[in-house]
């Protein structure tokens, strides 16, 4: 039978001080994305990620923050080589290739925000249509295996090339444009 604990309890005091450092952290969190933003704001760039649908000021601010110049890299392929998302053969002989795992090095902060970045595509395209979710639709119709994660990765190839394009040219996203 469980023990009934009394107000007075350690397990209180400890869930009260633990609540409260989440708070902070919470605030704290909010406090570096408000600065990161102010920062950001006068970027050119920062425009044109907005452009892309269900891209956000935290969505962009962040992906500025991890990225850094993106007119430094030399092409999308570069930019890709730079947070990692390929995907590599751990074993092929012969017409066997076993399951391609992708890889874990490079930005994986970058990664995280583009994997959410797709999720919130793939969710709102039925508002905000794009060329990116008509890719990763297609691909998931395509498929023979379950599971979305190395599909997500090529959308997330082509939102970096995207991205890459919009921010070299100096153009806005254009649905229309893209999905030619």
């Amino acid at each position: 039978m469980p023990r009934k604990l009394n107000d007075n309890s350690y397990v209180y005091g400890q869930i009260a001080y633990l609540t409260n450092r989440v708070i902070e952290e919470v605030q704290e969190k909010e406090k570096i994305i408000s600065e990161m933003q102010h920062e950001a704001e006068g970027l050119s760039e920062y425009n044109l990620l907005f452009t892309i649908p269900e891209f956000g000021v935290r969505t962009v601010t962040s992906l500025i923050g991890e990225l850094g110049d993106i007119r430094l890299f030399h092409s999308s392929n570069a930019l890709n080589a730079y947070i990692r998302i390929d995907l590599r053969h751990y074993y092929e002989s012969g017409n066997f290739v076993a399951t391609d795992h992708i890889s874990k090095r490079g930005d994986a902060i970058a990664r995280k925000i583009l994997f959410k970045s797709i999720q919130n595509i793939a969710v709102a395209s039925h508002f905000h249509p794009n060329h990116i979710n008509d890719f990763y639709q297609k691909r998931k119709r395509q498929s023979s295996q379950p599971g979305t994660k190395k599909i997500a990765i090529a959308a997330i190839h082509r939102l970096l090339r995207t991205i890459y394009h919009l921010v070299k040219y100096n153009q806005p996203y254009n649905y229309q444009i893209a999905k030619v």
